[in-house]
This record gives structure tokens, sequence and C-alpha cells, in this order.
């Protein structure tokens, strides 16, 4: 899942006064999604992966993205096959070059615990099976959250709650940022980090911010794939050069 109490976080942190245009996007209640949902379970995820779909998302013009399977192990089942050990959740991320179009949709990410220290997350699901056997939020495609809640711990105060959680996610976020080195590609670089990021820009140069909070950014050059390259052309095949340190700051638009 997102990390938005990160986000939030540093939107206090810079005190942003604009305001940004937005579309309506519907409230969901609880029942609602019980209701609609095939399966309703709480569950853990343990692997996640691409897949080969490349589409326009429908209902957003010219928003390029990427098929993902992450597969959940159930804890309990609270609507649907009470005998289900685990299924696969199908979502979309952006498309090869991060970007995210205006107004556009919201996207999900499950981090995958990979050592014994590393926080379990669990989640509750509400979500509708498809065709081919994989299920899907129960919302749809372009919100994919409104139908997916993470399940919280409890913490001794209100203040103890927050120092957690927010070290925990800051703790997260570094990490993944870490997953990009240079010599990786363009492409791999947007599994983390988009382009939704205004200012000068160049194919030898961008900022880029991280997937889940555009306040943290890092500043990335790259060596083209081709010498005969415009300084435009920004291809996914480009590899880093050199990636900064992540840091906070305002939001850049052209």
């Amino acid at each position: 899942m997102k990390q938005f109490k990160l986000c939030l976080v540093a939107i206090f942190l810079v005190i942003s006064t604009g305001v940004a245009m937005a579309r309506a996007v519907r409230t969901w209640t609880y029942q609602e999604l019980l209701d609609k949902a095939d399966l309703v379970a709480i569950a853990t995820p343990t692997a996640t992966d691409d897949t080969k779909e490349h589409i326009n998302l429908p209902g957003f013009d010219g928003q390029r993205v990427i098929g993902v399977e992450t597969k959940f192990k159930v804890a309990a089942v609270l609507k649907g096959d009470k005998a289900l050990k685990d299924f696969v959740l199908h979502y979309y991320r952006p498309g090869p070059d991060g970007m995210v179009v205006d107004n556009g949709p919201t996207f999900i990410s499950f981090p995958i615990s990979k050592k014994p220290t590393d926080r379990t997350r669990t989640y509750i699901l509400f979500l509708l099976r498809e065709a081919d056997g994989r299920y899907a939020s129960v919302v749809g495609q372009s919100d994919p959250g409104l139908g997916i809640r993470e399940l919280e711990g409890v913490y001794s105060s209100a203040v103890v709650e927050t120092q957690t959680k927010l070290g925990i996610d800051v703790g997260n976020v570094l990490r993944e940022c870490q997953t990009i080195k240079p010599g990786m590609t363009r492409a791999e670089l947007s599994k983390v980090f988009s382009t939704e990021e205004g200012g000068l820009s160049t194919a030898k140069h961008r900022t880029y911010v991280f997937h889940d909070c555009p306040y943290v950014k890092v500043d990335v050059d790259f060596n083209l794939s081709d010498p005969k390259q415009d300084v435009l052309d920004e291809r996914p095949t480009d590899t880093i050069a050199k990636i900064s340190k992540p840091y906070l700051e305002w939001g850049v638009n052209d």
C-alpha cells in the first residue's frame, strides 16, 4: 500500500498553500464494499511481479500502465471461499516512463517483507474475481486503494503510534529508494520513482519524485542509450550515471 502517512507528514513539513484541481472520486462505505465483493479477506503480500500488460488505462487519455500481480497469503476469509489459502491481486502501476496524467488514476503498491526484522503488513481486501481467476479491487482499476485497507496495530498512546508509524514508513521509503543504483535503466527507475515533477529536464538529467509521495525527490543523471540520441529523447534503456540521496522539497509546476 502506498505510504500515504509519510506524504501527509511531508505536506505538513513543507506547508503547501496551493489548491490542486482534482476529479471527483466516489466514497465507498464498508457496507457497499462488502455487498459488492466476491471475496473479503485479511491477507499479507508475499511476492509481486509485473505482467506483460502494457496498455492505456481506460478512462484516462494517455495514461500508460503496466500490469502487476501480487500474491497474498490468506489469514482469514470474511466473505467468499473459506478454504482459500492464497490469491493473486491484479492491478496496475504507471508505465515505463513513470508518468501520471493530470487528474489521473491513483496507484497502489505493496512492500514485501524480505527479512524477519521487516514490518509485516496485513490488509483487509474487498475484491472481485476476474475471469482468469485473479482478483481485483472491488472499486475498479482507477482508484483500487479505496477497496483495500491496511490493518493497524494497537499502541500505548497517540504519540507512540505516530512516532512508530512514521519511523517505519520513513525507513521503508529510504530502503526502497536505495534499491535504485547507478547502472540501472530508466525503466527500472520508473518502478520506484515517477516523472510528475515539473521544472527543466533533459534526457541526461531529471528530477524524479517517489511514487508514493511527490515531496520525496532524487536528482538523476543518465548515460544515453545511443550516441546520436537527441538530448530530449528519454528512452527506457538509458542508464543511470548518478543518483542523489533522497530529499524533501516542494513540488514544482511548469
